[in-house]
This record gives C-alpha cells, structure tokens and sequence, in this order.
C-alpha cells in the first residue's frame, strides 16, 4: 500500500510545465484544467522543477537548468526550430509539434486567399483612383509549386488542387501526394519551381532551407509569379526578392520575417509589391489543441 507521502510525490512527478514568454498562457493553462484537471501545470516564471513535460514556445536560455527533470517537449506550433536551436537543449530528448486539424485548415485558408487576391488581381485595385478594371486568369491554367510536405503542407497542397490550381509538390524528402507530382531533395528544386506561377513556403526551418528563397529560386518562376512565405523569415534572402519583384515576380505575401516585429524602418513596408501580415497565417487555438497536449502527455507518463 502506497503511504500519502509517496502518493503526493508519486503525482508530483508528472506535471507540465509552460514556458513562453511572448505569449498569454491563461488560456493554455484553462483548456489543459477543462480536459484533465488531475494534471498539475505551472507556469514560467514560477515553473515547477519536477515537471516532466515542457509545452513551450521561445524558451528562454535558462529553461533547462530550471527544469532538469523534462523527458519530454512539446511545441505550441507546427516549427520546432524554435526549441531545436536552444544552446542548452538535452541530448535525444523527443520534440513533439502541433499537427492539429485547425492549424492546417486555417493556413490553407491564409494561402488559398491570397492566391484569389493574386489571380483576381485586388491587390492592384485602390492603388490608383482609375476606374479600370483588369482581366485574370483562371485556376486550372495556373501551377502553383507548395515547397513542404509535412501535415500542413500536404493539406495545403490537396485543398488547392481540389480547388482547381495546378498543384506540385517539393520537399527534402520524397512524398507521395494523390494527383500531385512531387519532387524531393536539392537536384529536383529548380525542377519543382520552374515554370510555377506561385510559390508557397511551407517548409520547417534547419540549415538545408535557411535562404532556400534566393535568387536561382525565384528566378525560375513564371513571369507575373508570386511568392506567399508563410513558414519562417529565414527561408527567404530578402535582397533577392526585392531584386526579383522587377521580374519574373509579380507580387509577394509575406506573412513570417527575419525581424519580429518587422521594424518600421524596412523597405517591405514601402513596396506596393509586397503584402505583409503580422505572423497571423495559423494561429493555435489552446481549446483545439489542448486535447493533443494532454494526450501526449498521458502516453509520456505510460511509458516512463
């Protein structure tokens, strides 16, 4: 029989601990409580060194010596470059990601709009008080190349060819798709994007695609192209869209940067070429992605 002591402690040795700075955690913290409030969570600053499992986002260079007893992470979003490039990362130690159903849904919507604002060219309209109308292109005449093929890329890629677009695909490694041609690895790239008419960014970020978004890249483009980079600001040589949007670009959509914020003072923000949202693409929603986390997390605790 286990006395109370080695319950209580029992207990304590399973517990999560959320670490991100940047962002509001109450929500996170409430939605875990609702599905499992048997599960202890603390909160950085005040996390507790037993937790187990790390749910996190930008963790400050500390975390690890703070939470010596984390066998497991867990990331509040589809990049783990955000864990991966710690200094102070464990060895071996498992990194899971959001895969859920509302951040796919909702980067596809992202992309799939601004793709009808490139085709149906609104993005030119109010630039100008002419009254002019222009003409557009239609979805099956346009290919359209998504660079990534993981959970969300894969989404992307289908929900587009289900809506008409010409769709191939490209990613490290190679990948079967329904309908969608792929390519895989550096000697297919240019292969993949040539002769695209939009390019959409949705790889992870490592040292094999930091600044894969250079000129070779968005020089073989269709002539009246557009870029949509929705995965990280260090995929993209920001010199070499700017020198591209005199040609074959035509327009960019740049949701992700080097810097951010995106300082007030950068040339995106005075070219009418260039579209740019605030890092809003996908955001994750803690009430649908709460019930991953805590399963996760029960499947960790079974297995230790």
């Amino acid at each position: 029989m286990h006395s109370v002591k080695s319950i209580e402690t029992e207990a304590k040795q399973f517990m999560i601990a959320i670490v991100a700075p940047d962002k509001n955690t109450t929500a996170w913290v409430k939605a875990i409580n609702d599905i499992a409030p048997e599960i202890s969570v603390s909160v950085w600053p005040e996390v507790d060194p037993s937790a187990t499992l790390l749910l996190c986002w930008n963790p400050p260079e500390d975390t690890f010596v703070r939470l010596p007893n984390v066998k497991a992470i867990y990331v509040m979003g589809a990049g783990t470059d955000v864990v991966e490039a710690h200094p102070d990362l464990p060895d071996d130690i498992p990194i899971e990601r959001l895969t859920t159903h509302q951040l796919a849904s909702d980067m596809s919507d992202y992309v799939f709009h601004c793709l009808e604002t490139w085709r149906l060219q609104v993005h030119q309209y109010g630039q100008s008080a002419d009254w002019l109308p222009l003409s557009y292109r239609q979805r099956n005449d346009l290919h359209i190349t998504v660079m990534g093929l993981g959970h969300i890329g894969a989404y992307v890629a289908k929900q587009l060819f289900d809506s008409g677009y010409q769709v191939k695909g490209w990613s490290r490694s190679l990948k079967s798709l329904e309908n969608i041609q792929t390519f895989a690895g550096p000697e297919q790239l240019i292969d993949a994007v040539s002769h695209s008419d939009a390019l959409i960014c949705l790889l992870s970020l490592n040292n094999d695609t930091r600044d894969i978004l250079d000129h070779a890249l968005l020089s073989s483009l269709n002539p009246r192209s557009c870029l949509i980079n929705v995965a990280r600001g260090e995929h993209l040589v920001e010199q070499d869209l700017l020198q591209a949007l005199s040609g074959p670009l035509e327009h960019a959509f740049l949701d992700v940067f080097r810097t951010e914020p995106l300082p007030a003072e950068h040339p995106f923000w005075h070219n009418q070429s260039i579209s740019i949202t605030p890092h809003i693409a996908s955001l994750t929603d803690p009430s649908s992605a709460a019930a991953d986390v805590v399963n996760y997390y029960r499947s960790l605790k079974n297995d230790v």
